[in-house]
Formats: C-alpha cells, structure tokens, sequence
C-alpha cells in the first residue's frame, strides 16, 4: 500500500511538473494561415514541414536538417526551407520534459520538385503507465494541402543548403 501512495504521488507531481513546464512554452501561434511558398529556384527543391494536432500541445520539438536547427515546430504550425538535391538528414529533437522521443531520418529530395513532411504523434499518461509514439515522413500533396490548411506559418530561422 505505501508503495501505490508513493507511485501514485510521483505521477501526480509529473503530471504538475509537465503542466508547469509547458505553460511556460513559447509555441502558442499567431500568424497567417497556409498560403503556398514561391515555386523552388533553379537547382533546388521546396520542403513543406508541418505538425498537425499533436501532443504534447503546448511544447514544440527543434526541428534539424543536416544538424542545423530550422525552427521550433509548434503544433498546428508548418514551415518550409530550400534544399539542395540529394540526401538530407531531418530530426524533430523533443526536450526531455516533453516524454516524446526524438523522430529522424534521411529524406532525397530532387531539384524542383516539392516535398511534404509531417511530423505526429502522441504522448499517453495515466496513473502507472505512459508511452509515446510518433512518425516523420512523407505525405502524399493532396492529404498534406489539405492539412496544412489547419496550419500557421512559422518564419524558419535558418535556410539549409
């Protein structure tokens, strides 16, 4: 019995911890709505990213191409970058108090085309279990304009090359 006390006050104090936290968060948006980017310039591909409704809400993963970090990608939030064709590493780098794992890969882009990549997933808590999962990848243009107009504009601090 004092063991399920003990258990039970931990998870009461991390949930506390996690809305405290994420009160603090900046990713609250305000912005245009989804308005198409100017076509790729010559030699480059155009790489829309976005994250549609997913939790934790309040908190936004950094979001890195080759290392270099892009943006923060608040939810309902997209971006877009130009890139050189070829391989590119991407990873949605989640902090520690945010109980999501961080999701990469590599993406091959070709010049002058358009690419869409959506990150998503979940985090699940209750009083002795939690897990997370998520995904980063390609959408097809269709479902990811359809998408992405649920989603505001974040400015991307940095263009990868």
């Amino acid at each position: 019995m004092k063991n399920c006390m003990r258990l039970f006050t931990i998870n009461w104090l991390l949930i506390i911890s996690m809305a405290t936290l994420s009160g603090c968060s900046t990713t609250l948006l305000e912005g245009p709505k989804f308005k198409p980017a100017t076509p790729p310039p010559a030699g480059k591909a155009l790489v829309y990213i976005y994250r549609l409704n997913s939790t934790p809400y309040l908190l936004s993963p950094d979001l890195l191409i080759n290392g270099k970090k892009i943006l923060e990608l608040a939810n309902r939030g997209y971006s877009y970058v130009y890139l050189k064709p070829g391989d590119h590493e991407i990873k949605a780098n989640w902090s520690f108090t945010s109980g999501r794992k961080d999701l990469q890969g590599k993406i091959k882009v070709d010049a002058g085309k358009t690419y869409f990549i959506r990150t998503h997933g979940h985090v699940y808590y209750d009083t002795i279990t939690y897990s997370s999962s998520g995904y980063l990848g390609f959408v097809p243009e269709d479902r990811a304009l359809s998408e992405l107009n649920q989603c505001l504009f974040i400015k991307p601090g940095f263009v990868a090359d």
